[in-house]
């Protein structure tokens, strides 16, 4: 997500290296990358399917939650409140941290 237009970024710091990042396009195309593949990668299963590949794919899910939770950390450090105003972002945050329940279960 763009910063809105008036979104003023922090002077310094983490916080502004933060709100950088989030702000950055490539950071955008790289999130946007990962859902399409993780997308993909959660679609293969079938019947009698390899052990290590069953392992391979589920693992790979984990470290793209990973990445998810993350991308939401930066953006919250980055934005502030104004994280949540966004909708997206309040159902990236939701998916995100449903993912880390049922990988917990």
């Amino acid at each position: 997500m763009a910063p809105k237009i008036g979104m003023v970024p922090p002077e310094s710091g983490f916080r502004k290296w933060c709100f950088d990042v989030a702000s950055n396009k490539k950071f955008d195309y790289a999130v946007l990358i990962i859902i399409i593949f993780n997308t993909l990668l959660m679609c293969i299963k079938w019947p009698n399917m390899n052990k290590n590949l069953a392992r391979g794919i589920e693992l790979t899910n984990q470290v793209s939650t990973l990445f998810f939770i993350i991308e939401a950390l930066i953006k919250i450090i980055g934005f502030g409140k104004r994280y949540f105003v966004d909708r997206w972002n309040t159902f990236d945050f939701i998916v995100a941290i449903s993912s880390v329940f049922f990988i917990v279960l």
